[in-house]
């Protein structure tokens, strides 16, 4: 017989002395069985080792306990679904017939119970030597000795104020002891996870409680160790966060329990998340090493660490915060003050725009990348922001974005409305903007954008780059002048723009601009801002096209000096311009700036045809027409064409005389 090398300590013996009576001989044989029909009985199983042992959880100074909200101590106890495993430490590997399962056979709901071998086990118990217990670990392995690897529980939450007093899978314990063949002197568990115990409230409805590492170590979800304890040297997997998913309505308050394996967090910043919304200060210098408890009344008013105030706004640092931001609605966001905290990839994220007004959004400087919107088929203005008012939004790149609808859409906003001001806003990477009625589908919201397909009434932009790489897309059954698409905005109705506004996006509508498919601006206000510069690098093609305006109507509104560059070629069927289609403009407005690109305007129809190197036409007069494409320079190819209709390039009658007596062919 082996030596002992240790046994269980007097407090425990008492506690599960009344065992004695209960252990079975080493070898008895099971009842015989016998047909009626006279067959030949069927042998007896025999049975050999150890069939029955009572175990007890730890002693009341260290149980795995929590706290209901009278503050009366909860103790958990055995169940009837509980089984531990044996494992004799003279085993040579971690297969089956080296491990002995023992189930729960006893009143449940107490702290000491009996186990009895389980039937798989046929009747081979375990035999004479010192041995481990488990319980609560299934992962088991070999390697020069005993391995058994500890993982983070990945759900357990209980609502405030019930009785849990049960005991968790997760909740593994370890012990060793002896075995003389028939009996041992018991068994008594102690802890060897780490527990976390938050009793939460919060001001909406639990549905998921989230374990964050603000900084310093990650959090240890998966370690191995030989079985002694010590810990296998590379073994531990490491995450930023453990997610407790709730299982039953709860309401404002729950107990979350995270079990971890031991690991010492003193130099870790620890955070609670509820709903990914609702955050709890830091908590610190929690070390679990030796499996400690901790735990903690949390009561968490605010979203996202502030009040939402211009000095304690929002901070969205992750995907789940800025998903959990459109989750919200226009009720609880509305007003407040929200600022980005990091970059944030939006990779695989189910995201529905955000539908809010009268917030200020500080993008700091980051980047919201790869948020997929598809909206395909929906009459649903689609975006970041679906539709947007009274708000200001800055700083801030988007990157990678596919927005799909069958209503205005851009990679911001689907519409802009009454009062927003954006400022500072690049949008780079791959992104696709496409605004769909093709199927039949009756919409009459129909304007894309690189950065949002509609604005309308005091809209401030001020420097916004939309690099190439974009494509701006609007198209339908219903084929007609709403289909408006722009590199930066597709229909901008009453607003102004200002510093530097550029776009490198392909853009196919209807009416197609380089800046914007269509400006539309009241009498007695003005498009730009003195020194604004518009400049438009990507290729557009329309019915009606400009390199940066499809249609511009200023009227004879009074508009400082501004710059139009055009480098993109610019394609239409009736109408194109390299700066713009079609307008109706003051021709006192001082315009300088480049014109470098292709336009062209070929139709199959016998359509009139007006096609100009900066200017398609000025509505309502030829003369204006050809006044404002002077001092034609460079080597762009200015063409025009129609199946037997009119053509007139640069204001000017094509193979025709017009009545100013010049023509196109001895004009160039």
């Amino acid at each position: 017989m082996k030596t002992r090398s240790s046994r269980p300590t007097d407090a425990i013996k008492c506690l599960v002395g009344y065992a004695a009576c209960l252990i079975l001989p080493s070898c008895i044989l099971l009842s015989s069985c016998k047909k009626d029909n006279g067959t030949p009985e069927i042998p007896a199983t025999e049975v050999s080792g150890l069939q029955e042992i009572t175990v007890s959880l730890p002693d009341e100074d260290i149980s795995r306990t929590s706290y209901i909200e009278n503050g009366d101590r909860i103790r958990m106890s055995w169940e009837a679904t509980d089984y531990i495993y044996l494992i004799p430490k003279h085993a040579t590997g971690a297969s089956d017939e080296n491990i002995y399962k023992y189930v729960y056979d006893d009143t449940p709901g107490f702290i000491v119970g009996k186990f009895k071998l389980a039937p798989e086990e046929n009747g081979k118990g375990l035999p004479e030597g010192e041995f481990y217990a488990f319980y609560g670990v299934e992962d088991f392995s070999f390697d020069n000795g005993l391995l058994y690897t500890l993982k983070a529980t990945d759900g357990l939450t209980q609502e405030s104020g019930k009785d849990y007093s049960y005991l968790s899978t997760a909740n593994a314990m370890k012990t060793e002891s002896y075995c003389d063949g028939t009996e041992t002197d018991g068994i008594g568990f102690n802890t060897i996870m780490a527990m976390l115990t938050l009793d939460l409230n919060a001001p909406v409805k639990i549905d998921n409680v989230r374990l964050s590492s603000m900084g310093g170590n990650d959090i240890i979800v998966s370690q191995t160790y030989r079985a002694d304890g010590s810990v296998v040297e590379g073994s531990a997997v490491k995450a930023e966060s453990i997610e407790l998913n709730q299982g039953e309505e709860s309401g404002t308050t729950v107990v979350a329990r995270f079990l971890l394996p031991p690991q010492n967090l003193t130099n870790t910043h620890l955070q609670i998340c509820i709903n990914d919304i609702y955050k709890s200060d830091p908590i610190s210098g929690l070390d679990f090493t030796n499996g400690n408890n901790y735990y903690k009344l949390e009561t968490i008013d605010d979203a996202f660490q502030g009040d939402g105030s211009e000095n304690n706004p929002w901070i969205i640092t992750t995907p789940q915060e800025l998903k959990a931001l459109s989750d919200m609605g226009e009720a609880q966001t509305h007003s407040k003050h929200i600022a980005l905290g990091s970059d944030i990839d939006m990779s695989g994220i189910d995201f529905n725009p955000i539908e809010t007004y009268d917030i200020v959004l500080d993008g700091k400087g980051h980047t919201i990348s790869n948020l997929t919107i598809d909206k395909t088929g929906e009459k649903t203005p689609a975006g970041l922001f679906g539709e947007i008012s009274n708000s200001t939004i800055k700083n801030l790149t988007l990157e990678n974005f596919v927005i799909r609808s069958a209503a205005r859409s851009g990679c911001l906003a689907g519409s802009m409305i009454k009062m927003v001001e954006v400022s500072g806003i690049t949008i780079k990477g791959t992104n696709e903007v496409t605004v769909s009625t093709v199927g039949g589908i009756e919409s009459y919201d129909v304007e894309a954008g690189g950065m949002a397909g509609y604005a309308d009434s005091y809209i401030i932009v001020e420097d916004i780059t939309v690099e190439p790489g974009t494509t701006v897309t609007s198209v339908g059954d219903f084929y007609n002048e709403r289909y408006m698409a722009g590199g930066v905005i597709g229909y901008f109705v009453g607003g102004n723009f200002s510093g530097n506004i550029s776009s490198g996006a392909a853009v196919n509508g209807c009416g197609a601009g380089g800046i914007s498919g269509s400006v539309n601006i009241g009498t007695g206000n003005r498009l730009y801002d003195e020194g604004t510069v518009f400049t438009n690098s990507g290729d557009i093609t329309g019915y009606e096209a400009g390199g940066l305006f499809s249609r511009y109507y200023l009227g004879d509104n009074e508009n400082p000096t501004c710059t139009f560059n055009n480098s993109g070629n610019v394609t239409g069927e009736i109408v194109a311009g390299g700066y713009i289609g079609r307008g109706i403009i003051e021709l006192s407005t001082f315009i300088s700036g480049t014109c470098t690109g292709n336009v062209i305007a070929t139709t199959e129809t016998s359509e009139v045809v007006s096609v100009g190197w900066k200017f398609g036409s000025i509505e309502g007069s030829f003369e204006e027409t050809q006044e404002a494409n002077k001092g034609y320079t460079g080597t762009p190819v200015v063409e025009g064409n129609s199946n037997g209709g009119k053509v007139y390039v640069n204001g000017f009658l094509k193979n025709g005389a017009h009545t100013g007596g010049y023509d196109k062919v001895e004009w160039k």
